[in-house]
């Protein structure tokens, strides 16, 4: 007899440490910290704001915004791969020798074209009768 074992689940789900962050986001927090710490030593007062809401905010958006499931990070990444990454295109023979066949109308019974006829006769005295075009 052998024992169950539970199979774990959320495995893609990164561990919480602190604060309800990860360890990446509590990273992010501390680089947006020592830039921060850097402003402040060397910059004047007005400068030192400016500068630390912009870490502020670019520290929040790489933190909580995850556009189509992806960090910002992993996001830029992706985006810096695709664009200097080389397109390889391998043409098979196989593919263009089979030519593409034309497809031939279907035919309908004369019934069915008569009722088209009738339906655009009808519809014709209609629209002279409305006179919305003359």
């Amino acid at each position: 007899m052998s024992r169950q074992r539970e199979v774990p689940q959320f495995i893609n789900i990164e561990d919480k440490i602190a604060f309800q962050l990860t360890a990446k986001q509590l990273g992010w927090v501390g680089l947006g910290c020592f830039f921060g710490f850097l402003a402040w030593n060397f910059l004047e007062s007005t400068y030192f704001f400016i500068v630390s809401s912009i870490i502020v905010i670019f520290v929040l958006t790489i933190l909580f915004i995850k556009p189509y499931g992806q960090t910002i990070p992993e996001l830029l990444m992706n985006i810096f791969i695709f664009t200097f990454k080389p397109r390889v295109y391998i043409w098979k023979k196989g593919y263009q020798d089979n030519p593409v066949e034309e497809k031939k109308p279907i035919r309908k019974n004369k019934k069915e074209n008569n009722k088209k006829s009738f339906k655009k006769e009808n519809i014709k005295k209609a629209i002279e009768n409305l006179d919305i075009y003359e």
